[in-house]
């Protein structure tokens, strides 16, 4: 529970303060979302390789391409994309 004095120090700190500990809380936040992000990208990243080599075995002209952050996989006209914004911990999925 705070004290007196723990009010008084947060209601005279400054608009600048208050910012930079909200920017450090907002970090925070990313960091431990990022940590779950990649995760869910790299077990994405394992099932467009394992649909690909499931439809390679079928004999379907399939291409899976990897870069860093960013898998794609597509089958004629259509595609499926998995790409990791790490500066916000983001996931987007894009069929297409």
């Amino acid at each position: 529970m705070p004290t007196w004095r723990d009010e008084l120090i947060e209601a005279v700190k400054s608009k600048a303060e208050r910012e930079a500990e909200d920017l450090a809380r907002h970090k925070k936040r990313v960091a431990e979302a990022l940590a779950a992000a990649e995760s869910a990208v790299a077990q994405g990243a394992e099932s467009l390789k394992f649909a690909h080599e499931r439809l390679q075995e079928k004999g379907q002209p399939i291409v899976l391409s990897q870069e860093q952050d960013k898998h794609r996989l597509a089958f004629g006209e259509f595609s499926l994309a998995l790409e990791l914004l790490r500066d916000s911990a983001i996931v987007r999925v894009t069929f297409g």
